[in-house]
Order: structure tokens, then C-alpha cells, then sequence
């Protein structure tokens, strides 16, 4: 059955009623997203979904889900929250304690796949920008003989983060249990807004400054800086993005394998390959990058659905080390902007504007920014290691598209990573006045075979990274 072809959703509701309710200004990481939604022309396409097919054998039916949907949506107060500007301009969140969320419901074909989900709510991701008074977070069910076999939610950022979305699913899918039991009181965003603005909260936001700092006053080597002439750029012009795709379950395999042979988490491993890759192609031994940091390094905050994201400076030297090399200066440079990654967002601004005279970098300056999803259901878990002729026989499996049409962004160079078991999902833009479009494939396959040579036991010295990643 085509999309367009499927009949009119019903429409019901999730009543709630006696929640938590409560009225406070923003978090540093709602704030830095209210920022980016509200201000950046491509916020919308943030948005992120959850898809959770349901098992048949539970056969739940359409209210069983709607008090699903109820119970996790009373337990997180994120999920029940609007935002406004008060009289002063400052931004506000308000929790409400009563309402309605609306969800839509489908039936699928009884011949459709259960594959299709993506073709059948795709348009669901499409949101229009963000809305202040609206609850961030969208859902629809998909039915077969009056079971849901499919739930979908969208979530604005501002809702919740990679980690929390992983939350919402296990809690779901620990509800349809009979006998499932959920961890109590979570952590809120109201608490989290508390802590920010207390002595310790403030102390840790002035430690990360002082380290920001000295970040921002390190001079920055324009990317590709010899090899590619740059268009001249007029007074506020703006330029296409190039956006690729790819689709690695050798990059998985490898991963793993060397995240046990060095005794480090695979998102280290991943992180010192894109940068090794990143380093050979743009031929920069010093590279200062942005990255998303998931501030969940207390206990308490571990279950809590709600944003707790910022963003860190990370500068790695690359010079004349091999690989093993690089993945302890990554681990070391990834521990020290993680420590400094809590911070008052208006205090930064503060100290960017005052540096801003004195910096040291220029107009050509790259603004690299690499995203490694780093959530509690991406999480690779450690596996016997795979042979090389089994690493060797995934690599065809590999996938590599460009997306048809230009679009805008914001850093001149952006590497997003979502790794799973199976495989891991790259989506790379880069502006094309800074980096050509070709480096953007030579970047991405470098990771993977960066990657597999390592896997593989191959000694890589700097030039034998290079010979790699070029060849």
C-alpha cells in the first residue's frame, strides 16, 4: 500500500492527570538547544524518532499502549513540558501536571512489511520549527487485526537526548510485561536546573571556562589549507553543503575488536579513527574539534529523561604517532573536555565576546564538529574478535549515497557516527567553499579502513596511515 494511499489516522488522546507541575527557567542544555532551534535554520531536521516495533505475542492493544504512553509520560516530566519567554525575555520551562497528548492511529496492510515504518511516518520527522507552547513529542501507532504492531514517537531535542530516548524505549517495552517493573523517581529537568545553580553547579561551570578559555585562544589551521583553492566568498554569502551517507558493519566489527585489545570504549576507538582520517586527508597534525557530550557522569542523573547534552572543545595533537598513539592522545583529550563539558552557556558567550578581540584564529578557521551518538542503546558490546577473513568479507556490505539536493549548515566540516551492533551509520556535511567534495568520501571510507588495518593487526606508523587512507 502506497503512503499516500493509506486511509485518515484516528485520533486519540493520552489524558494526564496529578503529575508534577512546576515553572523554572532553562537548563544549560535546553537553553543551548532553544538556541539552535530557534535560531538555526535547519532545527527541525534535528528532530529525533523512536521507532519500537511491538511483539505479536504480547498482542497490546491500542488503550494497553495508551496507558503505556500515560505512565511513561507521568514519570518524565521533559515529555510534559512547553516553553515561553517571560516578561524580562528570559526563557522559561512549565511543567504541567494535567493535559492531553494526541496520537495518531493506522492502520497497516495486511500484506505491508513491517519494514516500511520509515516510508509511512517519514512525514512525521518533517515538523514544522519548533513551537513554545506545544508538548515536544509526537506519537503514532500502527495497528494489524486491532493490535499495535508498530509505535512511533518524535521527540524534539529539547525533550530529551540520545540517552533519553533509549530510556522511554526500555521503559516501554518493560511495560508490556506483565510483571515489568520501572526504577523509581527519575531524574527531572527541575532538578537538574536546580544543581546548575547551586555553589557546585557554578563552580563546576567556572572550572570549564577557565579550561574553554585556553581552548579558544589556540589558533586554528584553516582546513584543506594547501591543496584546494577556495572560491572567493562575497560579504554574507552562504554556500551549498555537501551531505553523504555511509553504512559500515566492518567499522561495528573492527571497532569492538579493538576497543578490547586497547581496553577503551569503542567510541575512543571511533573517535581516533575519524580524527587519524580527518588528519591525512586535510593534512593537519593539530586538530581542534566541537563534540556533543552527554553529561550523565553522576548516578542520580543516569535515568533521567530530559537533555542533559552540551557541547566541548577537544584539540588532539596527531604528529608522528601511529595509531596506538593516537587512540591514548584521543582518550586523554576526550577525559579532559569531558570533565569541562557543564557550563553556563551565557557565561561562555560572555567570555567568547571577550576574547574575540584577541583570538588568534581567522575567518578561515575551520569549524569541525564531529558527533559520535553516545547513548545507552548504541552502546557496541564486546564480542569475541572477528577473523580477519570475516572482516574482510563485511566490507562489501558497506553503503555510500550523496543526499540530491544542497543543503545549508553551520560547521564546515560535520561527521555524525550512530553506532549499533550490526553496523554503524555515518552522515557527514561539509561546506563546499572549505572542503571539496570528494574529501568528504575519502574521509569517511579512511575510518573504515583505518579500522579494519588495525583490526587486523597491521602496524600503522603516521606515513603507513596516511598510505592507507590515500591508497
Amino acid at each position: 500500500m502506497s503512503p499516500c494511499l493509506l486511509p485518515l489516522p484516528d485520533q486519540h488522546s493520552v489524558m494526564f492527570s496529578g503529575a508534577r507541575s512546576g515553572e523554572c527557567g532553562l537548563t544549560w542544555s535546553q537553553e543551548r538547544l532553544w538556541r539552535m532551534m530557534r535560531d538555526e535554520p535547519d532545527g527541525r531536521r534535528n528532530n529525533l524518532h523512536l521507532h519500537i516495533p511491538l511483539p505479536e505475542n504480547l498482542a497490546p492493544t491500542v488503550n494497553r499502549v495508551l496507558d503505556i504512553l500515560r505512565m511513561v509520560l507521568i514519570r518524565h516530566d521533559s515529555l510534559r513540558t512547553t516553553y515561553k519567554v517571560d516578561n524580562t525575555g528570559g526563557h522559561m520551562q512549565l511543567i504541567h501536571g494535567q493535559g492531553n497528548l494526541s496520537v495518531e492511529v493506522l492502520p497497516l496492510s495486511a500484506v505491508e512489511s513491517d519494514g516500511t515504518w520509515d516510508d509511512l511516518v517519514g512525514a512525521m520527522r518533517q515538523h514544522p520549527d519548533f513551537v513554545m507552547d506545544e508538548l515536544q513529542v509526537r506519537v503514532a501507532l500502527f495497528t494489524r487485526a486491532g493490535m499495535v504492531r508498530h509505535l512511533v514517537l518524535v521527540f524534539s531535542p529539547i525533550a530529551l537526548d540520545d540517552w533519553g530516548r533509549a530510556i522511554v524505549e526500555e521503559e516501554i517495552y518493560q511495560l508490556l510485561e506483565p510483571d515489568g517493573v520501572l526504577e523509581p523517581d527519575p531524574w527531572q529537568p527541575i532538578q537538574q536546573r536546580a544543581w546548575e545553580q547551586s555553589v557546585e553547579g557554578q563552580r563546576r561551570s567556572n572550572a570549564a571556562l577557565v579550561h574553554l578559555s585556553k581552548q579558544l585562544a589556540e589558533p586554528m589551521p584553516p582546513l584543506f589549507p594547501a591543496a584546494y583553492p577556495k572560491p572567493s566568498a562575497a560579504p554574507g554569502a552562504t554556500h551549498p553543503f555537501s551531505e553523504a551517507y555511509m553504512d559500515s558493519a566492518v567499522v561495528s566489527a573492527a571497532g569492538r575488536t579493538l576497543a578490547g585489545r586497547y581496553r577503551v570504549s569503542f567510541y575512543t576507538v571511533l573517535m581516533a579513527s575519524v580524527l587519524a582520517s580527518v588528519s591525512v586527508r586535510t593534512g593537519s597534525a593539530h586538530l581542534q574539534f566541537t563534540t556533543v557530550v552527554n553529561n550523565r557522569f553522576s548516578h542520580r542523573s543516569k535515568g533521567g529523561v530530559g537533555p542533559l547534552t552540551q557541547t566541548a572543545t577537544v584539540s588532539v595533537e596527531l604528529e608522528r604517532k601511529n595509531y596506538a598513539e593516537i587512540v591514548k592522545a584521543t582518550l586523554n583529550a576526550l577525559l579532559t573536555a569531558y570533565r569541562n563539558s557543564r557550563y553556563d552557556p551565557h557565561a561562555l558567550d560572555a567570555l567568547e565576546s571577550a576574547q574575540s578581540g584577541r583570538n588568534a584564529t581567522t575567518s578561515d578557521s575551520p569549524r569541525l564538529f564531529i558527533n559520535l551518538t553516545n547513548s545507552r542503546n548504541a552502546t557496541v558490546d564486546l564480542a569475541p574478535r572477528e577473523t580477519a577473513q570475516r572482516l574482510r568479507e563485511l566490507t562489501a556490505r558497506t553503503t555510500f549515497k550523496w543526499r540530491e539536493k544542497p543543503m545549508q549548515g553551520h560547521a564546515d566540516l560535520y561527521i555524525g557516527a550512530r553506532p549499533s551492533a550490526a553496523s554503524t551509520s555515518f552522515h557527514s556535511r561539509a561546506n563546499t567553499r572549505v572542503v571539496p567534495r570528494e574529501e568528504i568520501r575519502g574521509t569517511l571510507f579512511g575510518v573504515e579502513a583505518i579500522l579494519l588495518a588495525a583490526a587486523e593487526g597491521r602496524q600503522m606508523s603516521s606515513a603507513d596511515l596516511q598510505a592507507i587512507v590515500r591508497g
